[in-house]
């Protein structure tokens, strides 16, 4: 790479890395281990999908549960459904609505 024309002309500024724990406060140990064993650069040294498998954070607590346990997303905190007064409108009324809203939707990302 040293023998390429321009290789002098350009240069990094070097910067202290950030710890990954300020990074990722909430994050346990192990979360912090297994994601810098995926992000190494060269492949051949980045950690296999079944060694990360078996990943001591894979089995932290709290195990995995059924999506119904989950915690259900405010859907209109990040408007990715209009609010809709509900009591007002009929219920074919607001089924034109969201189909209104995700046709555009589909519109605008189909156009990008």
């Amino acid at each position: 790479m040293t023998e390429l024309p321009d290789y002098n002309k350009i240069s990094f500024p070097e910067y202290k890395a950030v710890p990954w724990e300020k990074l990722f406060p909430d994050s346990t140990d192990a979360a912090r281990k297994l994601l810098k064993e995926f992000l190494v650069y060269p492949s051949d040294k980045r950690i296999k999908a079944k060694q990360a498998l078996l990943h001591e954070y894979i089995f932290e607590y709290p195990a995995p549960c059924c999506e119904c346990d989950l915690p259900k997303p405010n859907i209109n905190k990040h408007g990715f459904l209009p609010n809709i007064p509900s009591p007002k409108l009929k219920i074919s009324d607001k089924i034109d609505t969201i189909t209104n809203y995700l046709t555009a939707l589909h519109f605008s990302a189909s156009n990008t």
